[in-house]
């Protein structure tokens, strides 16, 4: 998820759309981690659930993506939403 790239519901259904066009099923939307260089880049986790929430009103569940977020120590991914 990165803050004017891809950062809306519209983008992000948009974008899944097209994965499943391509048979590819939308595993993860990862929240960015923050590391240096790449702060302009990030979203809130709040605007991340909401576009998740807007996607599950529009897409069938197959085409909605987990919202994840990586963290230091761990061998999985926190899922968000």
């Amino acid at each position: 998820l990165l803050r004017g790239v891809n950062d809306s519901p519209e983008t992000q259904a948009t974008l899944c759309e097209r994965l499943i066009d391509l048979r590819v099923t939308p595993y993860y939307l990862h929240q960015l981690d923050h590391v240096r260089g790449a702060s302009h880049f990030i979203s809130p986790e709040t605007l991340g659930s909401r576009i998740i929430n807007s996607l599950r009103e529009r897409l069938p569940g197959y085409a909605v993506p987990r919202f994840v977020s990586e963290q230091s120590g761990e061998t999985h991914k926190l899922v968000i939403a």
